[in-house]
């Protein structure tokens, strides 16, 4: 936030949840529903479909350093945004009072 760009080196590691290739089956196998309500002949029926997804899941990881706390760009932020706020105020007052 208040470095130099060439300062932000973030990492990203990707890893594999499913188990390795000697397994029952390779990559993600996954079945869900969704359950609907359909009009048959006048009358609502619940019913469902069965969804199967396969593939692979990939777990992204990103990890960085952050940057140091300054009391300076917090008292500058909370000024600000309490003077927006007050300007509101007044504009809204303006606004109602015509």
């Amino acid at each position: 936030m208040n470095g130099d760009l060439s300062d932000c080196i973030p990492t990203v590691n990707l890893y594999r949840t499913d188990p390795p290739p000697p397994a029952f089956s390779s990559g993600f196998n996954y079945r869900y529903t969704r359950l609907f309500y359909q009009d048959v002949a006048g009358t609502m029926t619940e019913s469902r479909n069965l969804y199967k997804a396969y593939g692979y899941r990939v777990t992204v990881v990103v990890s960085g350093t952050g940057n140091i706390f300054s009391i300076v760009t917090l008292a500058t932020k909370v000024g600000s945004g309490l003077a927006l706020v007050s300007i509101a105020a007044v504009v809204v007052g303006m606004l109602i009072s015509c």
